[in-house]
């Protein structure tokens, strides 16, 4: 997509990888003769966002405290923090069980006594304490879940049981099952977060509040690990979004890559050994495999995105004394490996880490432990596994995308001047406003945009230069406009209309101009062999232009020509790009599309998410420069609620546009 919006926010689509294979979806689980009766101890959690928790077998019997486990980050986001034994505010919403579409008005809820342990420090794991025993649960028919005492094979058959808080109808966002398969191990890096040995899966339907969900094994009907992260719903891709949130990178052997459509959980093997004989729960007992946390160390630093050869500028505190360290290209070692930790660093000598980041543009790892004693084998010492894991990103590169901004001018109203972040990509824009004899977009005096939007000058002409910068402050060419001599397209201004990708572009379909003074404006299209010929005008008003490419349009390189300016376009034979779509009662999806005037069938392929869908045929839709893709879900598939469909013709892809099935 181009970086200009106005008078509206413009989605952008991922680049996915063609998918290979398919991954069912969820169904939505009832329980009114006691079916899904093994699933009345998984509920709907509300701490500091919605998520799924589940009860669990512990030892102790029915008289123990009873727990239900969830992801940390439903707790907290920060990356390295443990808490332990939290008071939880008053307003903390119970625990609600038996959480069935059909069966609402016997769900069970149960207050929350405390947070007895959350971290995302290498896991995401939060630790509950309920306010009843075990027994007292079991007495209500809430059914315990037993933890799987090992890790299973990949290729185990699993399901994720958890309950939707998004890309549902609320009406469907209750338990629902995903029947799927437990995959390999895995590191991974996501924003400031890393998590040790995940599982991976092809689990779909994995959104917003089915964190925290248990995957089971089908085999033995024991949890085998917690819903943690996913790729499925991230719509940025490349340039800086990898690693970055909602684009988790497994890390190995040096290199950081996003695995496209696949979930993560973290493994539960161990966790008995954090459980008394009592049935209770205690992180630092000798056999549970949690990061301790005590002594209490925090590290930060000075941003997770910087520029190649700066400062780590890494802050030690806390309550050690000491700390030593090691640092690594992500993917080349293993925190919990002490090899390679520098010799004891008193904190009160030296409590900034300074060391330099490589030159080389990459992604680095630096590892903390803490400890009370100059002798590093002494007892006071954190243990490897324990290590607060900081990440940094070496970045040289300015921006890809070009700037979303937006110039509103209302009837009757000043203009103003406005722009959209998009971090880490877009962090921040700088602009300066002026005449166009003494402004020049090369030279210094541009001023930080602080969120407000600038009012532009009255009458004209002026020249505007914009640029963004991103989290490594790299700024990016300006763009250079001149406002105020009649009719205008603002550069970056010309996009495909559905989905608003500026790239390509095909005969017969429907784009997009934006500017100012547009309206009786005449756009003409000067094709790659230099001829020029009218567009057709769908809808002109002063801002925006929809017009029609002609149908006979080459392919090449090829300009949108209105006065003396011509903005560069490129002509493709297909350009697909989804308007709209909608199901049939036939197992269908009709996709309302442009830029396939002149495809066939076997010219396009289609996916949601991992699933292939079958192109049965392509047709006009009765209105000039729309056409109507008539796609079919494969039988069996399962596919329910809100899902993202992508066409794809050769190299060009379409925006992902979502389709609410039923």
């Amino acid at each position: 997509m181009r970086g200009f919006v106005l008078l509206g926010v413009l989605c952008m689509g991922a680049g996915l990888n063609a998918p290979l294979v398919a991954a069912p979806s969820s169904r939505l689980l009832e329980n009114r003769d006691g079916q899904n009766r093994a699933f009345t101890g998984i509920g709907r959690l509300s701490l500091s966002t919605s998520c799924t928790a589940f009860f669990i077998r512990t030892p102790g019997g029915s008289n123990a405290p009873a727990y239900a486990l969830a992801a940390g980050h439903c707790y907290s986001i920060s990356a390295n923090e443990i808490f332990v034994n939290q008071a939880l505010p008053a307003s903390t919403r119970p625990v609600r069980f038996r959480y069935f579409v059909d069966t609402q008005e016997q769900q069970v809820a149960v207050p929350v006594r405390r947070l007895a342990y959350s971290t995302m420090r290498g896991w995401d794991v939060a630790v509950i304490e309920l306010a009843a025993t075990s027994g007292e649960l079991q007495a209500q028919g809430l059914m315990p879940l037993q933890l799987e005492p090992a890790e299973p094979a990949p290729g185990t058959a699993i399901s994720v049981v958890g309950a939707p808080g998004s890309n549902f109808p609320s009406a469907d966002q209750f338990l629902r099952q995903s029947r799927c398969t437990l995959g390999e191990r895995a590191d991974l890096i996501e924003f400031t977060w890393h998590f040790w040995n995940v599982r991976r899966n092809d689990c779909e339907d994995i959104v917003g509040g089915v964190s925290g969900s248990p995957v089971i094994s089908e085999r033995t009907g024991n949890v085998v690990g917690i819903v943690n992260t996913t790729t499925h719903l991230a719509f940025q891709s490349g340039a800086d979004f990898d690693c970055y949130a909602g684009r988790p990178c497994e890390i190995s052997g040096g290199v950081q890559k996003v695995e496209e459509e696949t979930s993560y959980s973290i493994p539960v093997a161990g966790l008995l050994g954090c459980f008394s004989d009592n049935g209770d729960f205690a992180h630092d007992r000798a056999a549970c495999p949690l990061p301790r946390a005590a002594p209490r160390i925090a590290v930060s630093h000075a941003g997770r995105n910087r520029p190649p050869g700066t400062a780590w500028n890494a802050a030690i505190a806390g309550d050690a004394a000491y700390y030593r360290y090691k640092t690594m290209v992500a993917g080349t070692g293993d925190c919990r490996d002490a090899a390679g930790y520098s010799a004891p660093v008193s904190r009160e000598a030296r409590g900034t880490i300074e060391d330099r980041l490589p030159e080389a543009e990459n992604r680095y790892l630096m590892c903390v432990i803490g400890g009370g004693s100059p002798e590093a084998g002494h007892p006071s010492w954190q243990l490897p596994r324990d290590a607060v894991v900081l990440i940094a990103r070496t970045d040289a590169t300015p921006p890809i995308l070009p700037p979303l901004y937006r110039i509103t001018a209302m009837p009757m109203e000043e203009m103003s001047l406005a722009f959209d972040f998009l971090p880490p990509e877009l962090s921040s824009y700088e602009f300066k406003i002026g005449t166009p004899d003494s402004t020049r977009c090369a030279e210094p005096g541009y001023r930080i945009y602080r969120r407000i939007p600038v009012s532009l000058p009255d009458g004209g002409p002026y020249r505007i230069c914009l640029r963004a910068t991103d989290e490594a402050d790299n700024a990016q060419p300006p763009l250079d406009m001149i406002v105020g001599r009649g009719a205008v397209i603002l550069p970056t201004g010309v996009t495909h209309a559905a989905g608003f990708r500026p790239d390509v572009f095909a005969p017969g379909q429907w784009i997009s101009m934006y500017g100012l003074d547009l309206r009786g404006a005449a756009p003409r299209l000067r094709d790659a062999s230099g001829g020029e010929r009218p567009l057709e005008i769908g809808f002109a008003s002063e801002t925006q232009i929809n017009a029609r490419l002609p149908l006979d349009a080459p392919a090449g390189q090829a300009h949108i020509v209105l006065g003396e300016q011509a903005e560069p376009v490129r002509i493709a034979s297909l350009s697909p790009g989804i308007f709209l779509t909608e199901q049939t009662q036939a197992n269908e999806i009709l996709a309302y599309a442009t830029g396939l005037a002149a495809a066939r069938t076997g010219d396009l392929r289609a996916w949601i998410g991992k699933l292939e869908l079958t192109v049965i045929e392509v047709t006009g839709a009765g209105i000039p420069g729309v056409e109507v893709v008539r796609l079919r879900l494969p039988e069996g598939s399962g596919l329910q609620g809100l899902q993202f469909l992508q066409l794809v013709a050769g190299p060009v892809r379409s925006n992902r546009r979502g389709a609410v099935l039923r």
